[in-house]
């Protein structure tokens, strides 16, 4: 249902121009025998290219582009995906084997998680246009604040206390 709605919705206005276009050219083609020997044929044409784009279904196999930012934003989310399954492997390992490096990896792949999340609800609820001008780049710089401060933390544990593994397994450990 949705890809069929998706398709619906990305053709709207191409359908709509056509026929626009179409109705435009039955009204031209009642008054055709004014018209010229060139005028009739590119009237004639375009009827026939109004027929053949609104009967075939077009469904594009290339990804949608939006140039709305100079940024490609493909390999961003491919390294947070490679990063999200990795921390399958990476916080049991953490909690099984505690140690500094385990620690310090967990604190930067789980906050680095953290700040991309972070960062696409700042972005996709605090639109300028729903919020203003002002509201955007302060909640971006309160998300970046944020990370930095929970990253900075993390990492002043780990190196000053017991560690996020070693954490973990005394929590697990108590006993009411």
């Amino acid at each position: 249902m949705s890809m069929a709605l998706s398709v619906l919705l990305r053709n709207a206005n191409r359908t709509q121009s056509y026929f626009l276009l179409s109705k435009s050219l039955s009204v031209a083609d009642k008054n055709i025998s004014s018209l010229s020997a060139i005028a009739k044929s590119r009237i004639s044409l375009f009827n026939n290219v109004n027929k053949l784009v609104l009967n075939k279904n077009h469904i594009s196999i290339l990804p949608a582009v939006r140039h709305m930012s100079g940024v490609d934003h493909r390999t961003l989310w491919k390294v947070e995906r490679v990063l999200s399954a990795g921390l399958v492997v990476l916080l049991p390992a953490c909690i099984a084997f505690p140690c500094e490096m385990l620690d310090n990896l967990t604190a930067i792949a789980v906050v680095s998680h953290f700040h991309w999340g972070l960062v696409a609800i700042v972005q996709d609820y605090l639109r300028p246009v729903v919020v203003g001008r002002f509201i955007p780049p302060v909640a971006m710089a309160l998300a970046y604040m944020i990370t930095g401060s929970t990253l900075a933390g993390l990492i002043f544990f780990n190196y000053t206390d017991i560690g996020i593994g070693q954490f973990i397994r005394q929590v697990w450990s108590l006993k009411e």
